[in-house]
C-alpha cells in the first residue's frame, strides 16, 4: 500500500512539472471582412490617383492583386509611365535600386513584362550586385521578390544571381535571429521584408532555420494588442509587413499561436485599430488614426494578400496567376513538348544555358564539365577568379574564368594528375557532387536503398546523391539512379532549376 501511495505522489509530481502548450486563443472578430477592406483601400487609392492625376507603384500593385484595377487606369499607368522611362532614359534612380524592384512589382502585376517594356529592360540593373545591395537587406531583399515574381533571369553578364543575394540576406542575419537596416537590433519592418524574400527558398535548410529564427522573434515582439513597435510607437506599417510575410510563408494569422495573443488580439485586429473612413474609401493611419498615405498602401496589398492567402490563389509577389506570369517563355523548336520545357525556360530566362543554334536547345545532348562550371558561375553572379592550377585549362578560353572559380571554391577537384578534363561529358553522379559541394557538403539522411542500382554509386559521390534525392534535386530514370549515365542537357537544365529553387 505505501508503494503504491509513493508511486503515486511520483506521478502527480511528474505532472505537476509537465508544461504542456498553450492552447491558441480565440482571435478577435473583425470589425469588417478583409474583403471589404480591401474594397475600402482600393476605393481611396483609386479616388487619390485620379485626383492627383499621377500613380503609385504600390497602389496599383494592391489594386491589380485585388482584383481592383480597372482596365482604364491600367492603361493610364502604363502610358504615364512609358512617358516617364522615355524622359528619363530608362534610369529611374543612379542609387537606390529599389525604384526599379517596385516598378517591376507593379508592371507584373499589370501583366506586363518587365524585361521589355516600352523599349527598357528594367530587371538589367539589378544585375548589378553591388549597387543593388548598396541599400543593404533593403535592395538585397525586394530585388529577390522582384526577379522571382515570375522567375525573371538576371542577366549573364550581370554580378547579381539568386545564390548570391540569398546568401547576401542571411550573412546579415543578427544573432538570435532577425534583421534590421542598420543591423544593430532585430527590427519587425526589415525582418518581415527579409522573409518575404527568404520565402521562395525555405527548403534549404540553411534558409529555414534563419526563417526560424526570425518568426520566433517577431513573436517575441508582438504586444499585446497585436501590434509591433517601429521607432518607440505601435506601427500600422509593421503590422502590414509582418501580415505579408506570413502569407508568403504560408502561414494563418489567425490560427498561428505565436502570433495571436491571449487576449486573442492578432495582426488583423490590430491592423483594423488604425483605420479610419472617409468620404472616398477606407484609410488607415501610421502610429494614429490620421489617414496617411503610405500606411494606407501597405495596409491595403498586406489585406490583398491575407484575402489571396484564405482564398488559396498565389501569394501577393508570386505573379503566375498574371498574364505575363502565364506566359510560355522561349520556345526553341526541339523541346516544344519535352518534358523539360519548363526547367529549359527557367535556366535560359535566367542566362544560365543558352541555345545551341537554329532556334535548338539539343535537350538530350551531353553537358560537358566545363558547360557546367560555366553554369554554376553564371549562378553566383560570374565573379572574378584568378587562373587555375589545371593544366587541361589554359588562360583565355571560355570557360577558364568559371573552372578557376569553381576550382577555388572547392566545386571541383579534377580527374587526377592535375587535369579537369573540360570537354568531358559530366555523368549524374558528377553534377550531383558539383552542385552539393556549391550548396557547402550537407550531411544527408537520406537512404538510397530504393534504388536497385544504388551499389553503383561511386563511393565519393555517394553523399551528394543522397543530398539530391532527398532535397527533390535528382529523380531516378524509371526507378534507377544511373549515377554513372551522361547527364543530358535537359537533365542539367532540371536539376539546376531544382537546385536553384
Amino acid at each position: 500500500m505505501m508503494k503504491k501511495l509513493i508511486s503515486g505522489l511520483v506521478l502527480l509530481a511528474m505532472l505537476a512539472c509537465l508544461v504542456l502548450p498553450a492552447a491558441a486563443a480565440e482571435p478577435t472578430a473583425l470589425p469588417m471582412t478583409v474583403a471589404e477592406a480591401v474594397d475600402g483601400v482600393s476605393a481611396y487609392c483609386t479616388a487619390a490617383m485620379q485626383a492627383a492625376g499621377t500613380y503609385s507603384d504600390w497602389s496599383i500593385l494592391q489594386l491589380a492583386r485585388s482584383g481592383n484595377l480597372t482596365d482604364a487606369m491600367r492603361q493610364d499607368y502604363l502610358a504615364s509611365l512609358a512617358e516617364k522611362l522615355r524622359a528619363c532614359g530608362g534610369v529611374l534612380d543612379k542609387s537606390y535600386y529599389t525604384q526599379y524592384s517596385r516598378t517591376i512589382l507593379a508592371l507584373t502585376a499589370c501583366g506586363e513584362n518587365a524585361r521589355d517594356f516600352a523599349g527598357y529592360d528594367l530587371t538589367a540593373p539589378l544585375a548589378n550586385y553591388d549597387q543593388t545591395v548598396w541599400q543593404g537587406v533593403n535592395g538585397a531583399a525586394f530585388a529577390l521578390i522582384a526577379m522571382d515574381s515570375v522567375s525573371y533571369g538576371f542577366a549573364a553578364s550581370g554580378t547579381s544571381s539568386r545564390a548570391r543575394l540569398v546568401a547576401y540576406l542571411l550573412a546579415q542575419e543578427l544573432p538570435g535571429g532577425g534583421w534590421d537596416y542598420s543591423g544593430k537590433t532585430a527590427d519587425p519592418d526589415q525582418t518581415a521584408m527579409v522573409l518575404q524574400a527568404l520565402a521562395p527558398y525555405r527548403a534549404q535548410a540553411n534558409v529555414s532555420a534563419a526563417i526560424d529564427r526570425a518568426l520566433n522573434v517577431l513573436s517575441g515582439m508582438q504586444k499585446d494588442d497585436g501590434s509591433f513597435d517601429a521607432w518607440g510607437a505601435s506601427s500600422s506599417e509593421s503590422i502590414s509587413q509582418v501580415l505579408v510575410a506570413l502569407c508568403a510563408l504560408g502561414i494563418d494569422p489567425a490560427k498561428d499561436s505565436r502570433f495571436v495573443r491571449a487576449n486573442g488580439a492578432w495582426l488583423v485586429s490590430a491592423l483594423m485599430s488604425f483605420r479610419v473612413q472617409t468620404e472616398t474609401g477606407l484609410a488607415f493611419g501610421h502610429t494614429n488614426r490620421t489617414a496617411n498615405y503610405m500606411a494606407t498602401e501597405q495596409a491595403g496589398y498586406a489585406l490583398a494578400a491575407y484575402e489571396r492567402f484564405l482564398a488559396g490563389q498565389p501569394a501577393l509577389y508570386t505573379m503566375t496567376d498574371t498574364t505575363y506570369g502565364t506566359h510560355t517563355c522561349v520556345r526553341y523548336r526541339d523541346t516544344a513538348r519535352h518534358w523539360a520545357q519548363p526547367y529549359v525556360c527557367a535556366v535560359t530566362e535566367q542566362g544560365l544555358m543558352n541555345g545551341v543554334g537554329n532556334d535548338c536547345f539539343d535537350p538530350e545532348g551531353t553537358l560537358n564539365r566545363a558547360m557546367l562550371a560555366t553554369v554554376l558561375w553564371r549562378a553566383s553572379g560570374s565573379p572574378a577568379a584568378d587562373g587555375g592550377s589545371f593544366a587541361d585549362v589554359p588562360a583565355g578560353q571560355w570557360y577558364s574564368t568559371a573552372v578557376s572559380w569553381a576550382q577555388q571554391s572547392g566545386i571541383v577537384q579534377g580527374v587526377g594528375e592535375n587535369r579537369f578534363a573540360p570537354m568531358d561529358s559530366i555523368t549524374r553522379e558528377q553534377l550531383a557532387v558539383m552542385l552539393w559541394r556549391a550548396s557547402g557538403s550537407p550531411g544527408s539522411t537520406q537512404s538510397l536503398a530504393a534504388f536497385p542500382d544504388a551499389g553503383t554509386c561511386s563511393d565519393w559521390a555517394r553523399t551528394a546523391l543522397a543530398w539530391a534525392v532527398e532535397r527533390g534535386i535528382l529523380n531516378g530514370m524509371d526507378g534507377r539512379l544511373a549515377p554513372g549515365g551522361t547527364a543530358t542537357r535537359a537533365q542539367a537544365a532540371a536539376m539546376l532549376t531544382r537546385y536553384l529553387q
